[in-house]
């Protein structure tokens, strides 16, 4: 079976990285060439891990991984690199990452499969089971919210006063767990790779106010004063409308859970390249040990503090995951007592 791609074939420079890449014995190498949708060279490793019969070069449906050719047939930017586990029964578990190769009008990618640890396995199965776990709980959930709405607003005869709190009581704990478990689900996909944004052009201040209108009942418990901040004229950008609504309801709730008295800002405003959340709070603030690990996944600052507070920790992940898959940036300024912001920079329109 021929591996060897001619130089006709490829350039000079991505020759050499190619092969060097093929060198390693564990690694599994593919090179594709976009334009004519043609895998142009593959190693031996790739070979047992994609089940290949076929030498180079073929066409990318010989590949028989719908995720893979998705990827190659929606077209990659020229900038970015997507990566997702693949198990093959024989090779294991492979992390294959994909990304340009050569100068910016190259047409070519490389598919690169590196075998997992143990460990990074085990990372595998736990998301997958997290992702299974939150399809099986949202199908019920979805049913009892439905009954509780029908039940508050009458449809089965008048509630008392009395009733009609203890329904909304449990219509707003309903609703919080269904965004914890859309959490969770949302944080298996973007490990995996499997979450693709769909782009649209909005309105950010029409985003803002739905969150307003999600959070605004916690903010309301907790005696909080919760204020928007936005210029006269339209936010208009091009993004992931239900992506941008979860990153901004994740810092504001995050900003009401740890916020005892005062109020919660909310700003929109752009700059010539951006635009720019910022979620403000007057809360206890953090100092530079909790801000180290505050992106990290499960796990919550272990002080006295934010022991009394509930949540997985899955917050802050999901939205700096949610905006570097946009191409943006995230900060956080914050000093013990004078409370904390988190700020948001997004593209103004697809990268």
């Amino acid at each position: 079976m021929g591996y060897v791609v001619t130089h006709e074939v490829m350039a000079p420079d991505v020759m050499e990285w190619v092969q060097a890449l093929s060198s390693e014995c564990k690694v599994a190498v593919l090179l594709i060439d976009t334009q004519t949708r043609r895998v142009l060279h593959g190693n031996p490793v790739a070979y047992r891990l994609f089940h290949l019969s076929v030498p180079t070069p073929f066409d990318v449906s010989e590949l028989n991984h719908s995720q893979l050719i998705q990827f190659i047939n929606d077209g990659m930017p020229i900038d970015m690199t997507l990566d997702f586990p693949l198990r093959n029964m024989r090779s294991g578990t492979f992390h294959v990452k994909i990304r340009r190769v050569g100068a910016d009008e190259s047409p070519y990618l490389t598919v690169v499969g590196t075998p997992m640890s143990a460990a990074a396995d085990m990372n595998v199965a736990r998301d997958s089971f997290l992702r299974l776990v939150s399809h099986e709980l949202r199908t019920p959930l979805t049913s009892i919210i439905g009954y509780l709405d029908l039940l508050k607003r009458g449809a089965k005869g008048a509630l008392t006063d009395r009733q009609q709190d203890l329904c909304g009581v449990a219509l707003t704990e309903a609703h919080s767990l269904k965004f914890l478990i859309d959490d969770v689900l949302q944080l298996s996909q973007l490990l995996s790779g499997t979450l693709i944004l769909q782009y649209s052009d909005f309105d950010l201040k029409g985003a803002i106010e739905q969150v307003v209108e999600l959070v605004l009942p916690s903010a309301t418990a907790k005696a909080l004063n919760l204020r928007v901040e936005c210029p006269d004229g339209p936010l208009m950008i091009q993004a992931d409308y239900q992506k941008v609504v979860r990153m901004l309801s994740n810092l504001a709730n995050n900003a009401i859970k740890f916020t005892q008295k005062g109020e919660v800002l909310i700003k929109g405003f752009e700059t010539p390249q951006w635009l720019e959340l910022h979620v403000c709070d007057t809360g206890r603030g953090m100092n530079h040990m909790q801000l180290s690990d505050i992106y990290t996944q499960f796990k919550q600052s272990e002080c006295a503090w934010t022991s009394q507070v509930e949540g997985l920790g899955l917050g802050l992940s999901i939205v700096k995951r949610l905006v570097e898959l946009h191409a943006g940036q995230i900060w956080v300024k914050s000093m013990m007592g004078a409370g904390s912001t988190f700020c948001v920079r997004l593209p103004k329109s697809k990268p």
